[in-house]
């Protein structure tokens, strides 16, 4: 019984050892240059009253109190507190749709010295696609590190196939 218990340990350790060697030599992915880090702040289906397509960078706390409220009006989660001399937010807005199914993410934002790119992913529901039938209008809200580079933005629209 303890023969078998010292091979189990030694097997597991051979094994622990052997995964920790191959993920030290896997080649560690790189973001492309210039890409800012960012990340999800606030997303949902419901913007409140934001009904049309639209995007905002905000760069103040007064911004951001307006923005809350336009989103969750005057009953909503309390307003993050965020550092506006280091990080600035990008709020995304799809738009009102009379299904669900719909979605919006900030896929990259890459900056240049002059240009923050901002590429958003509109995703739509394929035509065999079984939706619920409430109202929708998804947003994304991000932070990342302020930027003095004016905004730019690409967007993609993909259709999800529920086949």
């Amino acid at each position: 019984m303890r023969d078998a218990v010292i091979i189990g340990i030694t097997v597991l350790l051979a094994i622990l050892l052997g995964l920790w060697l191959f993920l030290e030599e896997a080649p560690k992915a790189k973001a492309p240059e210039g890409a800012a880090s960012f990340s999800v702040l606030e997303e949902g289906q419901f913007s409140g009253s934001i009904t049309e397509r639209k995007n905002y960078r905000i760069q103040s706390d007064e911004g951001l109190r307006e923005l809350w409220r336009l989103v969750y009006g005057n009953d909503g989660p309390i307003v993050p507190d965020i550092d506006f001399d280091t990080y600035e937010l990008l709020a995304v807005f799809d738009g009102t749709h009379s299904s669900g199914g719909y979605d919006i993410t900030v896929e990259a934002v890459m900056d240049t010295p002059a240009v923050r790119t901002v590429s958003i992913l509109h995703t739509v529901p394929g035509e065999e696609c079984l939706t619920s039938q409430a109202i929708t209008s998804p947003f994304e809200i991000v932070i990342l590190p302020k930027s003095a580079a004016t905004i730019s933005r690409t967007d993609r629209i993909e259709t999800i196939s529920c086949q």
